[in-house]
């Protein structure tokens, strides 16, 4: 019979050890989830620390940024961009802005040595993330040519700084500073984004601006030529406010004002200039424009409908005669140096025109003149008195009267000119009573010589005539009247009476 086999005794259990409660474990877990995520967290910081630092010291790669302006819609601009660094304190900064217009890149239109692009935390908050202020440093601007004269001086800023604020529906400019000109000019103002382009790039509006600035009338290109090339002997400021809408020229507001010291305009020397001009949608008004020299001044007035280029204005004067002649049109400025009328003495003169068109300004003026103590051609006036009128070919000078020449025999003058602008031809009547000595210096060789014949101890002659004369041309003078003298000699004869 088999044995069966006795049971053994299992061995007592081992003691388990203690296991930590739930929310120690979870505890631990927390904790070394943390320390990974502070581990993390810490390098991600200074790993964009060091990108951030690399930015903003170095920049961004050359690569990049080719790539990123190659992908910018300029159009019809070119732009290009020397160095972009992340600055945390301005923004995106770029140093060395260029802008090239229609492939010409013989000559920058607009030019910066440093540009921030930044954008408002609050406005991203609410409109989203957009460009919303622009800074400008060292910046210059040079407009293209002007249609209507290419070989007008074009408009040229330097020295531009300032800060341009970008809203949905315009450009505000709180300040801007630049050099016009000669001109420390500040401006500040508001430019309306038209409809339709409101929100496109900045760029396209910029050209559109050009391209209306461009088709200025004639007049403008002429007026910029004269405004570069005054010079300032000492500081001058213009301040500028503006508030304009391209799509609606009715409603444009422009103001300026220019105070100056002294001034070099048109060979002439000035001691002050103070004016102001006001754009009112289509009207320019010139409320007060002030040359003055030597204590005395030309004062001028004036407004310009833009629209239909009616013209009116009137200037008063009483600078000495070189300054006088020096801001006068130059049409007249030749008419007056052929005449040869010479700096020296002083005048007095006031002149107007309009309303009329503005082409036909200068050929509708009226006004007078007042002179004392200058010479004509060499002759000498003592004083003199003339009203003036123009027309499309002729400048008529009417109720001459004068007192001409030194001594005793000086005498008066009476009489009336016109000058032929085209044919530079110089035609008058006069009533003299003064020795013919006076006027030995508007007469040929042979004509002084047949003169100074003639010896009048007594009252002088009477001359009454007609004359023509040809500037240039000193020997094309032609003279028809009469001649009353008594008690005259001719050759040391002497002769109780003359009737010529």
């Amino acid at each position: 019979m088999p044995k069966t086999a006795t049971p053994t005794a299992s061995p007592p259990d081992s003691p388990r050890p203690d296991r930590p409660p739930a929310w120690r474990r979870t505890l631990v877990f927390l904790l070394r989830l943390g320390h990974a995520l502070i581990r993390s967290t810490w390098t991600l910081c200074v790993f964009a620390l060091c990108l951030l630092l690399y930015l903003w010291v170095v920049g961004f790669p050359e690569t990049l940024k080719d790539r990123v302006l190659a992908r910018l819609d300029t159009a019809p601009f070119q732009l290009v961009v020397d160095h972009v660094i992340l600055d945390p304190t301005e923004g995106l900064v770029a140093r060395g802005v260029y802008l090239y217009r229609n492939q010409d890149f013989s000559e920058p239109l607009a030019r910066a040595e440093k540009v921030v692009l930044a954008a408002s935390w609050r406005r991203t908050l609410r409109e989203g993330p957009g460009l919303h202020t622009v800074r400008l440093q060292g910046g210059a601007l040079r407009l293209p040519g002007w249609q209507a004269d290419a070989a007008a001086e074009r408009v040229a800023l330097s020295d531009l700084h300032g800060t341009v604020e970008i809203d949905p529906t315009s450009f505000r400019v709180p300040a801007l500073h630049a050099l016009l000109w000669g001109l420390q000019v500040a401006a500040s103002g508001t430019v309306v984004r038209p409809p339709g382009v409101s929100g496109g790039h900045p760029l396209r509006e910029l050209a559109a601006v050009l391209d209306a600035l461009q088709q200025a009338p004639a007049r403008v290109p002429e007026v910029i030529n004269e405004l570069t090339s005054i010079q300032y002997r000492e500081p001058a400021r213009a301040d500028l406010a503006f508030a304009i809408d391209p799509a609606r020229r009715d409603d444009w507001r422009v103001r300026a004002r220019v105070e100056t010291g002294r001034t070099w305009m048109r060979e002439a020397e000035f001691d002050s200039l103070r004016a102001e001009a006001d754009l009112q949608g289509a009207v320019l008004s010139i409320p007060e424009a002030t040359l003055s020299a030597d204590g005395r001044r030309c004062h001028f007035t004036g407004s310009l409908n833009l629209t239909s280029r009616v013209v009116e204005a009137r200037m008063y004067n009483d600078l000495p005669t070189a300054p006088w002649i020096a801001v006068m049109p130059k049409a007249w400025q030749s008419a007056l140096r052929s005449a040869g009328i010479e700096a020296s003495g002083s005048m007095r003169s006031e002149l107007w025109t309009g309303p009329v068109r503005l082409e036909e300004a200068a050929q509708s003026m009226g006004g007078w003149i007042s002179v004392e103590k200058v010479r004509v051609r060499g002759l000498w006036l003592e004083k003199g008195y003339g009203s003036l009128t123009a027309s499309s070919n002729l400048v008529a000078f009417n109720n001459l009267s004068a007192l001409a020449g030194q001594g005793p025999g000086r005498g008066p003058v009476e009489g009336a000119l016109v000058w032929h602008r085209a044919e530079r031809q110089l035609d008058g009547n006069f009533d003299l009573h003064l020795d013919p000595q006076v006027l030995l210096p508007l007469f040929s060789s042979n004509q002084a010589r047949v003169v100074n014949r003639f010896t009048f101890p007594g009252p002088p002659p009477r001359f009454t005539a007609r004359f023509q004369h040809w500037a240039g041309q000193p020997e094309r003078l032609q003279v028809l009247g009469r001649v009353v003298a008594s008690n005259c000699t001719y050759r040391g004869v002497a002769l109780s009476s003359i009737t010529a």
